[in-house]
């Protein structure tokens, strides 16, 4: 829709936007997938932060590019666009599907986590309850707002939430490393390191993931006031969310080893040692905060993509608020009936985020922008590990995934929304 995307925020709004968005669910994740990659899993995640940020700032030439070879009226403001521009129909295909499947992973994971941290608050209640009710109250969230300038008011909250709770976490693991219990509690960790393919497929997707919001991206170069402030955005919103993301998986890794369980959060793996503690409960309660004002910030970009598609098709269906609505709700149910938060993340990173963050801005750049022989060298290099990445680690995840589904058979799910535990509220 022309005239959509204006300029409206500065470089500080910006920068929450983008923090915001990538700092989050995988920050809890990032200690277990440096245990099941070894301590070589941190040397990959200096890689990925090298090349996401990359990517991150070729974005901006990219668009300015594209722009320059439109040949339609069409308003140059998404992926899919860019993807139009330079592959023309097939391009924005591909696009669509990279983009729909990693922002509504996204949603999914959120709400995954969200029933997950809320249950081990009250355990009494099973955590599809908390995800079902907290997904209806954000419905007519995520019908309101309809552009990035409309949700920067959640970045805000969503950024501070994050870093506070990640913060309060690191303390206390720290202090629990430091003190008498730990010798006795954590003597079984084991620190070897793991054969190559289990540390790409199991340290890439959640890497590649926590730094993936890339799809958002060409919304918020779009809104940003001063075009030229792009460059100085991405590299102080990288420096940021690299150094709570090291400090998360060094600090986690180092104080809990093999004790890290795949689909466990950091919060979970440290409530488990220590009991419950009310650093804990204030963490899960600060990141169920963020994942609820993070919602927004995925859901905008997506829900304005389908909705222009579906305009350009002629096929309003439900029409834009039922549409949303709907969606959400289809979400909701995935989320209650595939809880397991590691294996979604990893799956979606594999299928569709290392192709947004990774693939498709090294082909936009290659293809619209003029290239030395380093600049082409490089491109290579991010392709390839991003295509050798995503099937060794899609092979890992589905195998993860089925084993834990075939584990949980489906008279479970209805467990899940429908039984209560009250004896557990007063234990």
């Amino acid at each position: 829709m022309k005239g959509e995307h204006h300029a409206a925020n500065t470089w500080f709004s910006t920068l929450t936007l983008m923090v915001g968005s990538n700092a989050g669910a995988a920050v809890l994740g990032l200690a277990s997938a440096t245990n099941n990659s070894g301590w070589s899993g941190i040397a990959l995640l200096l890689f990925c932060s090298i090349i996401t940020n990359y990517t991150a700032h070729i974005i901006g030439t990219i668009i300015m590019a594209a722009k320059a070879k439109n040949t339609t009226t069409k308003e140059i403001s998404s992926f899919s666009d860019i993807a139009e521009v330079a592959f023309g129909k097939l391009g924005r295909a591909v696009s669509n599907f990279s983009i729909y499947v990693t922002l509504i992973g996204v949603i999914i994971i959120y709400l995954i986590l969200i029933g997950q941290l809320l249950n081990g608050l009250f355990p009494c209640f099973p955590h599809g309850f908390f995800t079902l009710a907290v997904g209806v109250i954000m419905m007519p969230i995520v019908v309101i707002i309809k552009s990035m300038k409309e949700a920067k008011w959640s970045s805000y909250f969503a950024l501070s939430t994050t870093y506070i709770a990640t913060i309060l976490a690191l303390i206390l693991a720290l202090s629990f490393y430091l003190g008498d219990d730990y010798e006795n509690k954590s003597q079984n960790n084991d620190f070897s390191t793991t054969p190559f393919k289990s540390t790409i497929a199991l340290g890439f997707s959640t890497y590649v993931f926590s730094l993936g919001a890339h799809p958002i991206f060409p919304n918020l170069y779009e809104e940003l006031n001063n075009k030229q402030q792009w460059g100085m955005v991405v590299n102080l919103g990288w420096i940021i969310v690299c150094a709570l993301y090291f400090a998360t998986a060094i600090i986690g890794y180092l104080i809990f080893g093999n004790s890290l369980n795949g689909n466990d959060t950091l919060l979970a793996t440290l409530g488990k040692f220590i009991g419950p503690h009310p650093i804990v409960h204030i963490g899960e309660i600060l990141f169920c905060a963020h994942f609820i004002c993070a919602i927004p910030i995925f859901a905008t970009p997506c829900f304005y993509a389908l909705n222009e598609h579906l305009k350009s098709i002629k096929k309003p269906f439900l029409g834009d608020k039922l549409n949303r609505i709907v969606i959400i709700f289809v979400l909701i149910i995935i989320a209650i009936f595939f809880p397991y938060f590691s294996d979604i993340m990893g799956l979606i990173s594999d299928i569709s985020t290392s192709l947004a963050v990774l693939i498709l801005p090294a082909l936009f750049y290659w293809k619209l922008c003029k290239t030395t022989l380093i600049e082409k060298i490089w491109l290579v290099i991010i392709i390839f590990f991003g295509l050798a990445g995503s099937m060794i680690g899609i092979y890992q995840s589905v195998e993860d995934l089925v084993t834990n589904v075939q584990n949980n058979p489906i008279s479970e799910f209805f467990k899940e929304v429908f039984y209560f535990n009250m004896t557990l509220c007063f234990n």
